[in-house]
């Protein structure tokens, strides 16, 4: 009797230990978790003599979208420049479908660059771009992009100056670019933080090249949780053992 009690007391313990880490699971569901990162690596991207290199980032809580656009290549020409980010939302295995709108710019400045490669900054606000981004759907995809030429995401000066070509130095239809990781907050009615960002490709230059990013591995949070309650599972048994 004494064997089966304590055996019983054992089961218990451990279900005790997996049910509150299934419910850590769950309301770190209904918390901002961390992001899914997606990025482009050495990817040609119009000439083929000069390769892109970026990093999106999606956050996701209820009800809100945060994306940033972070520009990591070795500037030589327009076609370089983050124009869009397409992406597709999915709660499970399910597309879903969300409503809203653009609701702040912030981080990223406004950058003119000029003939010589040398560069000014000066801040800028969602309403003051002078090719407005938006967000709008298309049969299958979000797309988040800018309307024109202009206020494209260029990636960091080498040294003092940008050592481009003059689709970019000096270029009156480029500047002002976006500069420093701008990041773009949403509203989007139907999405929460369990909600999952999939198919990202990211638009380059001013033509129709899309190009497809790949996700960073961040474990979900009920799966960090899950992994807890297994090792504290075992840790009682070799307690127990002994």
């Amino acid at each position: 009797m004494r064997s089966l009690t304590g055996s019983l007391t054992s089961c218990c313990v451990y279900a005790a230990i997996i049910t509150a880490g299934l419910a850590a699971g769950r309301a770190g569901a209904n918390m901002i978790g961390p992001p899914q990162v997606f990025t482009i690596a050495n990817q040609k991207v119009g000439d083929g003599d000069h390769l892109a290199d970026a990093t999106i980032s999606f956050s996701l809580s209820n009800g809100q979208l945060t994306v940033s656009l972070d520009n990591t290549s070795s500037m030589h020409a327009a076609n370089e420049l983050i124009r869009s980010v397409s992406f597709k939302l999915f709660n499970s295995s399910r597309a879903i479908t969300a409503t809203g709108q653009l609701t702040a710019l912030h981080n990223g400045r406004q950058e003119k660059i000029n003939k010589n490669g040398s560069y000014t900054f000066s801040s800028v606000t969602l309403g003051g771009l002078a090719d407005p981004w938006r967000i709008r759907r298309n049969s299958s995809a979000y797309i988040l992009g800018t309307g024109g030429a202009k206020d494209m995401v260029i990636a960091p000066p080498v040294g003092n100056a940008y050592r481009a070509n003059k689709t970019i130095d000096g270029n009156p239809r480029h500047n002002p670019f976006l500069a420093d990781t701008p990041t773009f907050n949403m509203q989007l009615c139907g999405i929460n933080s369990v909600t999952q960002v999939r198919d990202v490709m990211v638009g380059f230059g001013t033509g129709s090249l899309n190009v497809p990013a790949s996700e960073t591995s961040i474990p979900e949070p009920a799966a960090a949780a899950l992994l807890a309650v297994g090792g504290l599972v075992l840790l009682l048994k070799r307690k127990r053992s002994r």
